[in-house]
Formats: structure tokens, C-alpha cells, sequence
């Protein structure tokens, strides 16, 4: 269980991790577990989503002969969903939930175990998926003193002892993490504390969805919306990331022959009322982020890794950097140098962008193709349409 740390220590959350679930941990270190089930789950166990989603979707599809595969959520949203749509799951905190977690042999996620359960996780196998090539430092790399990983990686003393119980799941170290290429797997030894023969380079299992049958980036029986442009920011420590999107709404009605779908980063939230032009659409985080890749025809982002796996679909990107200076000296830091992972054209104001979607895409000037494949071969060691297979068998040799 993962329990958010306000400033002051709060005795009851002590008191249970102390008295409950540090009890259950020690259970799960000797609890009989079975190899042929797995548990999944990812952000926090909040959201359904990303690269375990994708990986649970086809163990259940073409492997629950062999395997028993599970999502376990901690959003009774999501669990009203997944058992709606008949796919096994359970609530975190349940019996069901708390005796499928004990028994599962196999814990594969996002981001730490806590997407499932820390805590019912003793002995298992954990298995991290990760959620894309980072560009930005993560976890134990990152330098923002604002981010919690920092805040988490840096207390001694009682603030250590406090994050040790409170965020247990930041200080595991998975069996297994997986990286798309060489050079993002050099920066995850650090990051997440693992040696080379923990790292598996392969690409990620979300990936599959902008395949057809092929083998090629494509449309897979849905038709690429030729108006349709994606903006995806990234996640910004700072409070006021929302500033450059409100303009770029506002601004949006210049270009009417086009429709702009936002959606942000699961942590992030428009705090502002606004009235929206007719061509902008603000979605949650319920749509599926690689669906509405697939059917865009460009993609607006700035320092977000979701760039890396739209270069498989060859199509312009522009990466939107009006805060860069300021991002640089007082974000999360990077592992490259910004110029060497970008594949299309980066613009710093709202003028520009919308100038550079009239090229590109409304008169469709693309000058940036070999850009894109360059950049695409050096953070995708591998191109299929089986990613979730290539990722289902690595983690059986283990």
C-alpha cells in the first residue's frame, strides 16, 4: 500500500503499515505462490492503462490456458470497468485481491509493486515494464528539488525511516526492467539501482497498438484522421505548466481546418474554467493515449518519451517548448542533449506552432522524415508488431 506523505508524520498510517502490513509482508516471503499466476497493475494502481495494460490484455487473450492473469486496481472506477468488460481482476485492499497478490508468483507493472501491492509482494518476481524511453532523468537520477523522487532519495535520518514505510515501493529493485534500446537501458542501472542482466531490450508491449497485421506502422482497420493533431505535455513540477495551453486553445480557431485533441499527463490538471473552440477537445485520462495516436496525423508534445514511440508511425511531430530555459535549469535534468532525441521541428510560442502546422501539415511540407528515422534507430533497438509476445516470453525464461 502506497500512502501519501504530508510534512507531519501521521501516527495512524504508522500505526497500520507497523501493526498490518509489514505483518503481511513477512507472510508473502514464505506464502506458497503460484508460477501460473501474475498480477498486474500501473500508476499507483490508479489508472488501466499503458504498458502492463497491453501485456494483460494478451496473456489473457492468447495465453489464460497457461496463465491466470489478474488486474489489480486500487480506483473502484476501473474495477467497475474491468468487470463490466469480463476481465479477471480485483480490488487491491479485498480478500480476493489481498489472496491473489500473496499467491501470484509474477508482479508486472509500470512503475514500482505499489501499483499493485507493495506489501503482498514478499518473494514474488517483480517485473517492471516501465512507461517509456525516458529523456528525462528519472527516479533515483532525478535533480528538480521539487520532484518527490528527489525528496524521497535525498532524507536521512527520520525522513528516510518515514518514506521507507510510507513509499516503500520507490527503494525495490525489480527482477527484470525493461528498456527499448541500448542507450535507455545504460540510464535505467542508475536510475533504478539494477545491474545489465536485469535489463531486457525489448520494446514495449503498448507499442503493438500503432501495428497492423503487417507488421507496419499503421491504421489497423481505423482510418488516420487527416485533421486530427494530438498534444501530449509532459508532467511539470510547476504549478503553472497550464499558461502556454490555454494560449494554444485560445489560439486554435486560426486554424479551423484542423481538430485538436489535448490530453494531459495523468498527473497533471487544467485548474482553469475555459471556453473551448469548436476544432479543440480537452480528453481524460480514460481515452487510450495509443488510440489517438494511431488516428492522428501529427503530434504536438515537448519533453515527453510518448515522441519516441510515435516515431514508429513516421508522421510530423513538432515538440512545443515555450518554457526550455526554464525547464532546463529547474525541472527533473536530462540523460541527452535535447537536439539529439527530438524528431521534427521544436518551436518556442503559439505563432510558431501553428505556422509550422500550416506547413507541415495542412500543406504537407514534410522536410523532417530522415530526422524521424534516425532518432527512431537509436531508441528502438527493435520494430515489430509483437511486442507483447517478445515481452510474455522474456518474462517466461526468467
Amino acid at each position: 500500500m502506497e500512502i501519501k506523505v504530508s510534512g507531519i508524520i501521521n501516527p495512524v498510517k504508522l500505526f497500520v503499515v507497523i501493526t498490518i502490513f509489514l505483518p503481511i509482508y513477512l507472510i508473502g516471503l514464505v506464502f506458497p505462490r503460484s508460477r501460473h499466476i501474475w498480477v498486474f497493475g500501473g500508476f499507483g494502481g490508479r489508472l488501466y492503462s499503458d504498458n502492463a495494460k497491453e501485456l494483460f490484455k494478451w496473456v489473457y487473450q492468447h495465453q489464460k490456458d497457461e496463465i491466470k492473469p489478474y488486474w489489480i486496481t486500487k480506483d473502484k472506477g476501473v474495477l467497475k470497468y474491468l468487470r463490466n468488460s469480463n476481465f479477471p481482476c480485483a480490488y487491491a485492499y479485498s480478500f480476493s485481491g489481498l489472496y491473489l497478490t500473496l499467491r501470484a508468483n509474477t508482479y508486472i507493472y509500470t512503475h514500482t509493486s505499489s501499483d499493485i501491492n507493495f506489501w503482498t509482494g514478499g518473494g514474488a518476481h517483480k517485473i517492471n515494464l516501465w512507461h517509456g524511453s525516458a529523456i528525462k532523468k528519472i527516479h533515483r537520477d532525478v535533480e528538480a528539488p521539487a520532484s518527490t523522487e528527489a525528496q524521497v532519495f535525498s532524507a536521512r535520518g527520520l525522513g528516510y525511516l518515514r518514506y521507507r514505510l510510507l513509499k516503500p515501493g520507490y527503494f525495490e529493485t525489480p527482477d527484470l526492467i525493461f528498456a527499448a534500446s541500448d542507450c535507455v537501458a545504460k540510464n535505467l542501472k542508475s536510475s533504478h539501482n539494477v545491474k545489465e542482466s536485469q535489463i531486457c531490450i525489448s520494446g514495449y508491449p503498448r507499442n503493438d497498438r500503432l501495428f497492423n497485421r503487417d507488421g507496419f506502422p499503421q491504421e489497423d482497420n481505423i482510418e488516420i484522421d487527416k485533421r486530427m493533431v494530438l498534444y501530449l505535455p509532459t508532467f511539470r513540477e510547476r504549478s503553472d505548466s497550464n499558461v502556454a495551453l490555454l494560449k494554444l486553445i485560445s489560439s486554435a480557431s486560426r486554424l479551423p481546418e484542423l481538430l485538436f485533441i489535448v490530453k494531459q499527463h495523468p498527473a497533471s490538471h487544467l485548474d482553469h474554467e475555459t471556453n473551448l473552440p469548436a476544432n479543440v477537445s480537452i480528453v481524460n485520462s480514460e481515452f487510450d493515449t495509443y488510440e489517438l495516436m494511431k488516428r492522428s496525423c501529427a503530434l504536438i508534445t515537448d519533453y515527453s518519451s510518448v515522441a519516441l514511440d510515435y516515431l514508429l508511425l513516421d508522421r510530423p511531430i513538432l515538440y512545443f517548448c515555450y518554457d526550455y530555459d526554464d525547464y532546463i535549469a529547474n525541472e527533473r535534468g536530462f540523460y541527452f542533449d535535447f537536439d539529439d532525441v527530438t524528431g521534427g521541428k521544436v518551436v518556442m510560442d503559439v505563432d510558431e506552432l501553428l505556422d509550422e502546422l500550416v506547413l507541415q501539415v495542412i500543406e504537407g511540407h514534410d522536410e523532417y522524415r530522415d530526422v524521424r528515422h534516425r532518432v527512431m534507430e537509436k531508441f528502438n533497438a527493435k520494430i515489430s508488431r509483437t511486442y507483447c509476445e517478445d515481452a510474455y516470453t522474456k518474462i517466461r525464461e526468467r
